[in-house]
């Protein structure tokens, strides 16, 4: 379970880092802007940006599969605590039933 929520993530961190490779046209300060303000957007680590976003994300996923994970040890726990373990019972007559099958042998 752990490798899929990782490599989801992986693969969008990796559409996020495209934004690095993104240039508008033109020579004009408003696609030289719009370039710089999309790679911020995208990867600013102090940013409200998408790679920030992804980290948020990948902490708060981490974080539930870990308690995901400890209720199902609990849970597991108290299942084998709650079973009934299977045990011989011997008859006044000496017959012995085996894990209270009710077969006397």
């Amino acid at each position: 379970m752990n490798h899929v929520h990782a490599d989801l993530l992986r693969d969008i961190r990796r559409m996020a880092e495209r934004f690095e490779l993104l240039s508008f046209r033109g020579d004009d300060r408003v696609s030289t802007n719009a370039t710089r303000e999309f790679r911020r957007l995208a990867l600013d680590p102090d940013d409200q940006s998408l790679t920030a976003a992804i980290d948020v994300l990948a902490f708060a996923i981490k974080h539930q599969v870990g308690a995901l994970s400890a209720a199902l040890h609990q849970y597991e726990s108290m299942e084998e605590t709650n079973a009934v373990q299977p045990v011989e019972f011997q008859w006044p007559n000496g017959r012995v039933d085996h894990a209270g099958d009710g077969h006397g042998r």
